[in-house]
């Protein structure tokens, strides 16, 4: 009878021990709930539905030097408008036509939600002779000439084509800062509008 009273003694002891247990890990569990792992508040709802923006790719981050004006700029200083980003040389002919392209294209869209961005990626000419070019055919949109940092970024992010001016490459940035290079070659002022109305470049005859 002793020792069956010492075996009930050590049963309640060890349910009130997982009792005690059990409260003591539902505090944690609290306790996590109030605080997350980095020692800051849980986020609400808005939080949740709305996350922290994507970083954007080193290219969009990149200074460069508006000729026309002197002032430096980067491709995110245009995040919430779309950016028609166009590669190019001065002795190009098939870039001289695509920009009358991208003129024709402005011409057709919103100027409070479109810009172009010309970069000449020849790294023998200057701003001055990008900017004597640009004044010439009434091109007033932002032109740059490219750094090393720059070519190189848009290289590990496109290949080598990117930086054939021949190849009349362009890139479409929307508003959020996601991208799509559109196909080589010249493009017409609708389809550049179609890409810019329709926020892709695929599906597109």
């Amino acid at each position: 009878m002793q020792n069956k009273g010492i075996m009930n003694r050590k049963f309640r002891s060890g349910i009130l021990f997982g009792l005690v247990l059990v409260l003591l890990l539902m505090g944690c569990d609290q306790r996590r709930n109030d605080r997350n792992l980095t020692g800051l508040p849980p986020m609400d709802k808005d939080d949740m539905i709305n996350p922290l923006p994507t970083v954007q790719p080193a290219w969009q981050n990149i200074e460069l030097v508006n000729v026309h004006s002197g002032e430096s700029f980067t491709l995110s200083d245009f995040r919430g408008k779309t950016v028609i980003f166009e590669t190019m040389a001065t002795w190009c002919p098939f870039c001289k036509r695509q920009q009358e392209e991208v003129k024709r294209a402005l011409d057709n869209l919103d100027p409070e939600q479109v810009v172009a961005v010309i970069l000449d990626v020849d790294p023998s000419e200057t701003a001055v002779s990008l900017e004597a070019f640009a004044s010439e055919e009434g091109y007033t949109w932002p032109y740059a000439v490219t750094t090393q940092a720059m070519s190189t970024a848009l290289e590990d992010a496109f290949g080598d084509q990117i930086l054939s001016p021949t190849s009349t490459p362009i890139v479409i940035i929307y508003p959020d800062g996601s991208f799509e290079i559109t196909p080589f070659g010249l493009k017409s002022w609708d389809t550049l509008v179609t890409y810019v109305e329709n926020g892709t470049v695929d599906d597109h005859p």
